[in-house]
């Protein structure tokens, strides 16, 4: 996301959107990077641009504008998390560089967290990973070993937990 965000072309798509650009410049990187979703917003939040590799996905909304201003903020910067009924999604957001630095607008790309990218953090960590509560507690156990992470939203809400848990 970050080298199309400094493209002169992406603030002037801001200024004068123009989908058929967006269609052949920003569309293909749904394939070639593996992402499921990509909205381009402007910086008060208005939604220029949007695609989804699967059309029939239901996509989550995009953060509000003071929350991607704060994500920006954060190390690492832009990642966050949101839910829709069928899943988690993690959205990284990019700053379109504008005028003395200050955001023009933002560029978000989205991964769905379903079972094929469990499944391939799984076999990446030679460990069986699922989301879990994150108010999740499980009793220790003395055949594991068992690690968690909360996953956030833009908020800085815990939304999910991801557990990767190994035998010794």
């Amino acid at each position: 996301a970050q080298d199309h965000a400094t493209l002169p072309a992406l603030r002037a798509f801001l200024a004068a959107p123009d989908r058929e650009w967006a269609r052949q410049n920003l569309d293909p990187a749904l394939l070639d990077r593996h992402l499921e979703a990509r909205w381009v917003l402007r910086a008060d939040g208005t939604l220029l641009h949007h695609a989804a590799r699967d059309q029939t996905t239901a996509l989550p909304h995009p953060p509000a504008p003071a929350e991607l201003a704060a994500a920006a903020l954060q190390r690492p910067p832009g990642d966050g998390f949101a839910e829709t009924p069928v899943c988690l999604w993690q959205i990284h957001a990019t700053p379109i560089a504008g005028a003395e630095g200050i955001p023009a607008g933002w560029l978000l790309t989205g991964r769905a967290w379903n079972n094929a990218l469990l499944d391939w953090l799984s076999a990446l960590a030679g460990a069986d990973a699922r989301l879990i509560a994150p108010d999740h507690t499980a009793p220790a156990a003395a055949d594991r070993v068992v690690w968690t992470t909360e996953l956030r939203d833009f908020a800085g809400r815990p939304l999910r937990a991801l557990e990767l848990s190994q035998p010794f």
